[in-house]
């Protein structure tokens, strides 16, 4: 059973690697659309995945409608920014919610979380390249910002405290994730540098693909730790 999941996982992949190109070469918002459908198809598998394997639902369920949540924030943000940013931040909420379930919060999710947060509204506030333009948008940024630190900080803890290959793969998109936030950042607040486009795409739309492939290994390799 397991090497039709890699199959699917492997063509789904690839799929999203290839319009995430396409897209580059011609930004339509169906090529988008159709270049995020590749991760949620990829959670979808892995979820069906988790059903047939029997593990418990509840990371491997949030993580997916954080990936259905951050697909629809990418339609609606090609017409709307803030109400695009509000339903990613539903999608960043989703993946905390499935991080927590699948580790409880400790002191250390504390610790690493405030770090994080507190370099990434730093960084916000104190970047001289940035012009919000108003106090609302700067006051989407700063709440994205703390969310999406979270999100990262508490995969970084996880990996600190358990150094599975779950972990590690979660910790890798959630990192992936976060350098595409920062690259858009730059692209819309920024001035628009000539490299923070194409960072953003090739971080985001592949962050989000291991992100959807660490259900498949919640579901077979969760137990396996990494040695050094």
């Amino acid at each position: 059973m397991n090497k039709i999941f890699i199959f699917l996982n492997t063509v789904l992949l690839v799929f999203t690697a290839v319009m995430c190109v396409v897209y580059k070469n011609n930004y339509q918002l169906w090529l988008k659309a159709l270049t995020a459908f590749g991760f949620v198809a990829m959670g979808a598998v892995n979820f069906v995945h988790t059903l047939l394997s029997k593990k418990k639902k509840s990371f491997p369920l949030l993580a997916f409608f954080g990936l259905a949540l951050c697909m629809a924030g990418d339609i609606i943000l090609f017409k709307n920014f803030v109400l695009g940013a509000a339903v990613f931040v539903a999608g960043h909420v989703m993946y905390i919610a499935a991080y927590c379930a699948l580790k409880k919060v400790c002191v250390t999710d504390l610790i690493v979380t405030a770090v994080t947060a507190a370099a990434s509204l730093a960084f916000i506030f104190l970047c001289p390249a940035f012009d919000f333009g108003s106090a609302v948008m700067t006051a989407v940024a700063a709440i994205y910002a703390l969310v999406i630190s979270v999100m990262l900080g508490k995969a970084v803890s996880d990996f600190i405290t358990e150094r599975s290959l779950l972990h590690a793969i979660i910790l890798l998109g959630s990192l992936m994730f976060f350098v595409s936030d920062i690259a858009l950042a730059f692209n819309v607040f920024g001035g628009s540098p000539a490299w923070s486009n194409t960072l953003c795409l090739f971080t985001y739309f592949p962050g989000q693909c291991v992100i959807a492939l660490s259900l498949y290994f919640y579901n077979t390799k969760s137990e396996k730790k990494l040695s050094y």
